[in-house]
C-alpha cells in the first residue's frame, strides 16, 4: 500500500493534545454556610479550531472527563464530562496565558452539596498559563472557579462554587 504525500496547499493534520489534570480546592455552598475541599482528576482531549483566532492564538475545543472527591462528612464521589472551550492569548515565548471554559454534568454517590440533588450540571471558568516543554508536551498551571448545581431540578438547589488550583501536563498522541 502506498500512502499519498501532503500537497503543499493541503492542512497539515490536526495537533490533537492528550493530558492528565490534578485540581485541588475548596468550596462553599452558595449560602457561603459549608466548606467543602474539593480534589479531582481528569483526563483532556483537545483539538485546534482551524483559523479561529480570537485572542490572537488558535483555540481549541475538547473534553475533560473527571472523577471528583469533595470533603465533608460524609465524604462524596463523583464523576462528570465536561466540554471544552480554549483560548491561549498569543506569545512569542515558550510561557503562553490561556483561558479555559468547561460545560458538563457531574453524578454522586451522594447530594452534592448536601440536602440537594445527586446529580448535577457544572461549568468552569480557568486562567492560567501553559509552558510548551520544547517537544516533551505542555505543563499547565491555572486557577479554576468552578459551579456546581442541578440547575432547580431538585426540591433544593443549593449549589457550590470551588476555588481550585490545578496542575496539567498534556502531549500529543
Amino acid at each position: 500500500v502506498v500512502m499519498a504525500q501532503e500537497s503543499a496547499g493541503e492542512d497539515p493534520p490536526p495537533e490533537d493534545r492528550t493530558g492528565v489534570v490534578l485540581g485541588y480546592g475548596f468550596a462553599a455552598d452558595i449560602n457561603g454556610s459549608t466548606d467543602i475541599d474539593v480534589g479531582s482528576l481528569a483526563l483532556r482531549w483537545t483539538r485546534p479550531l482551524r483559523g479561529f483566532r480570537p485572542l490572537g492564538a488558535e483555540a481549541r475545543w475538547g473534553w475533560e472527563g473527571a472523577g471528583f472527591g469533595f470533603d465533608r462528612e460524609p465524604a462524596a464521589l463523583g464523576v462528570g464530562d465536561h466540554l471544552l472551550y480554549e483560548m491561549p492569548l498569543a506569545s512569542e515565548s515558550t510561557v503562553t496565558p490561556l483561558i479555559r471554559l468547561g460545560l458538563g454534568a457531574l453524578v454522586s454517590n451522594r447530594r452534592v452539596p448536601a440536602g440537594a440533588t445527586f446529580h448535577n450540571f457544572s461549568l468552569f471558568a480557568e486562567a492560567g498559563v501553559e509552558v510548551d516543554l520544547s517537544g516533551g508536551g505542555w505543563l499547565q498551571f491555572g486557577y479554576r472557579l468552578h459551579h456546581v448545581s442541578n440547575a432547580d431540578t431538585g426540591l433544593r438547589n443549593l449549589g457550590i462554587n470551588a476555588h481550585t488550583l490545578v496542575l496539567g501536563w498534556s502531549w500529543r498522541p
